[in-house]
């Protein structure tokens, strides 16, 4: 039981950290091809979810 929870929650946090990856490094690639834009990154910390575990 303890052993398929563990990893269950292992698998839910690595897909959170590949989605936040994948969000960041799309969300880099806007702003690096629209530089003259600083409001976006400026925003990006309200823009990334917060992981609920």
């Amino acid at each position: 039981m303890y052993q398929h929870f563990d990893g269950t929650l292992l698998v839910k946090t690595a897909t959170l950290i590949a989605e936040a990856t994948h969000f960041a490094k799309l969300h880099a690639h806007i702003n690096s091809s629209s530089d003259h834009n600083n409001s976006d990154n400026n925003s990006f910390e309200v823009k990334m979810p917060k992981p609920h575990f």
